[in-house]
């Protein structure tokens, strides 16, 4: 850190005051950035955070649910694969977060 003209009448203790406070003000900034990075990769990875718990969530679920199966003649037709399961269980997640979202 240089000294500027200003500085030069500064007592030691004076002087050590205000390199101080400029280190705050620098940290307060520092703080304030990283905070602000942190809630656009927060806000960045939504998407992708609810694609992978659906994944997980799905291989650990699946067979208990399935919304395309139907019954026609005792037997079980299975009339949505699992792909579109998920597309679908993804899509009504991120529709769900961005109306939470909106509201509060």
């Amino acid at each position: 850190m240089g000294y500027s003209l200003d500085n030069q009448f500064l007592t030691d203790e004076e002087l050590g005051i205000t390199e101080i406070d400029t280190l705050k003000q620098e940290n307060n900034r520092l703080r304030l950035q990283l905070n602000e990075e942190i809630n656009k990769n927060k806000h960045k990875n939504w998407s992708q955070n609810i694609d992978n718990f659906v994944d997980k969530w799905f291989e650990t679920n699946e067979e208990n649910i399935s919304i395309g199966t139907v019954s026609i003649l005792y037997q079980e037709i299975d009339l949505f694969p699992n792909w579109l399961e998920k597309i679908v269980y993804k899509k009504m997640l991120k529709i769900v977060y961005c109306f939470f979202k909106e509201i509060f």
